[in-house]
């Protein structure tokens, strides 16, 4: 049986899913902007990158969208 080492995430220090990519958990990702590792609910609407997430608009099998705005413009 092949062992499975136990990785954690170098920002936040939670234990990263087997098979997840890089030192980072999906939260963490999500948060530097690989938004598409992770889909995001209401609960992480905020600040993503340069851009403010203001609200849902749509959701489907696809994903989900929101408006925004640049914090830099």
């Amino acid at each position: 049986m092949a062992e499975v080492s136990m990785r954690f995430c170098a920002e936040c220090g939670k234990q990263v899913p087997p098979g997840a990519w890089g030192e980072l958990c999906p939260h963490c990702l999500f948060l530097r902007g690989a938004a598409a590792v992770v889909p995001f609910g209401d609960a992480l609407l905020g600040v993503v990158g340069d851009y403010e997430l203001q609200e849902e608009i749509a959701r489907g099998g696809m994903g989900e969208w929101s408006t925004g705005r640049g914090r830099r413009v």
